[in-house]
């Protein structure tokens, strides 16, 4: 069952397409890198935050920095970086009380081809550790496949850390640029029911390059036979660059899931 339909935003985007999302009332997953989480309190994305929380009452969900996110470098400031970039964004969670927060996974076949095992171990510790720490009892926390080429070795650590608000963001874009084994349907099994959030985007099987569903290349049909027969729910996050892409993105979802996409109230017609 599709629980919650988010659209993509972020800091740069968020003051040029709020009105987009106003009059919709769209549910958001808010991208957060590192420069903007260092200062969320007293910064544009405290502001934007607030705005969006005064102007209606909708679902949203935190998408966690995107690049240098490494919680098993073999560099010990650069591990210990990832744990304060973690507990910044569970301070943000506590106010904000997202439905999820997304992180990468960071795994990097160039890098941890042959260290399988220790990436799973580090990494698993990593979340057992973080998840210790989650602000309340709602928030679920998944991780993105970005240059998993063999999906495995991340579904075995979430598997392995075994908290039932900890599961696997199926990231459609990355797997038909990135990934050169498993297609999209054999690629989801070893999640099982951790599946709990998709990132939906098309690309060109080269480039990562946030079309809307159609555009591209990629064949929905194995994925949409898999969410249809999912007796859990999921999320879903329309991951396009603008928010007339993201609309279309949406529309595209609709037609396929027809119970309407989720929404919030506007300030005006809450009842007090």
């Amino acid at each position: 069952m599709l629980q919650h339909l988010f659209q993509h935003t972020s800091p740069a985007r968020f003051d040029r397409e709020f009105e987009d999302y106003e009059k919709s009332c769209a549910a958001l997953e808010y991208c957060l890198d590192s420069n903007d989480l260092d200062v969320w309190y007293t910064s544009r994305v405290r502001r934007q935050l607030e705005r969006f929380k005064r102007g209606y009452n909708a679902p949203i969900a935190i998408h966690g920095p995107v690049y240098s996110f490494d919680p098993v470098s073999n560099d010990q400031a650069i591990a210990e970086l990832a744990w304060r970039r973690c507990m910044t964004i569970f301070d943000v969670a506590k106010w904000l009380q997202p439905e999820v927060i997304v992180f990468h996974s960071n795994f990097n076949p160039y890098c941890h081809m042959h260290l399988e095992k220790r990436w799973q171990e580090q990494t698993s510790a990593f979340w057992t550790r973080c998840l210790e720490q989650l602000p309340d009892d709602r928030v679920k926390v998944v991780v993105e496949n970005i240059y998993d080429v063999d999906p495995e070795p991340l579904a075995a650590m979430i598997h392995t850390v075994g908290h039932p608000r900890f599961g696997f963001c199926l990231d459609v874009g990355h797997h038909n640029a990135f990934c050169s084994g498993p297609v999209l349907d054999e690629y989801i099994v070893p999640f099982g029911d951790k599946l709990m959030h998709v990132h939906l985007h098309d690309n060109d099987g080269v480039d990562d390059l946030h079309l809307p569903p159609g555009r591209g290349s990629i064949d929905y049909e194995p994925l949409l036979r898999h969410l249809r027969a999912k007796k859990s729910p999921w999320t879903l996050t329309v991951e396009c660059r603008d928010s007339e892409s993201n609309q279309e993105a949406l529309d595209w979802v609709e037609k396929h899931f027809p119970r309407g996409r989720s929404r919030g109230t506007p300030a005006h017609n809450r009842v007090a």
